[in-house]
């Protein structure tokens, strides 16, 4: 008798912990970013960015875009970073949520006529996210200051096997 009280409470423990068990480290998540343009509410242009990470890597980046050379007295240049800079750090998975904090950086350069050199529009944003696994989530809005446009940027993650 006492074999079977023992037996069932060796069972009931080991169940829960298997449910409580910690996510597992080895784990790689595809991370699908899209920024989106939108001008009165409807998508104007599209961008997608795609990164494969680790659980357990503190740090991910993505770059891309274009070094801007703008004049400068003297007959000179220097070059102005523009384009997408997106960082990933503090990845864990939480049930059916990913945690992580994301920070991006998204700029762009544009001709004034009136102006010798461009004009460069920035968006920056920076937050700790939790979002749900295979699922789109817009992570950051913004509108746009001399405008009625508007940016966002969209993050779908789903776990690799």
């Amino acid at each position: 008798m006492l074999k079977r009280y023992i037996l069932a409470a060796l069972f009931i423990s080991t169940t829960c912990l298997a449910q409580n068990a910690p996510p597992d480290p080895s784990r790689f998540y595809k991370l699908e970013f899209t920024v989106k343009e939108l001008s009165s509410g409807k998508v104007t242009n599209s961008r997608s960015y795609v990164t494969i990470v680790h659980a357990q890597d503190n740090t991910q980046s993505i770059r891309t875009g274009d070094k801007l050379p703008v004049a400068q007295g003297g007959g000179g240049f220097t070059y102005i970073d523009v384009g997408v800079n997106i960082d990933v750090t503090y990845l864990t998975q939480t049930g059916n949520d990913l945690r992580l904090h994301v920070t991006a950086d998204i700029s762009s350069a544009e001709k004034d006529s009136t102006l010798p050199n461009p004009i460069i529009r920035q968006t920056r944003w920076s937050s700790a996210i939790v979002l749900p696994l295979k699922k789109p989530t817009v992570l950051f809005s913004s509108d746009a200051t001399a405008s009625k446009s508007q940016t966002q940027l969209e993050l779908t993650a789903t776990p690799l096997q």
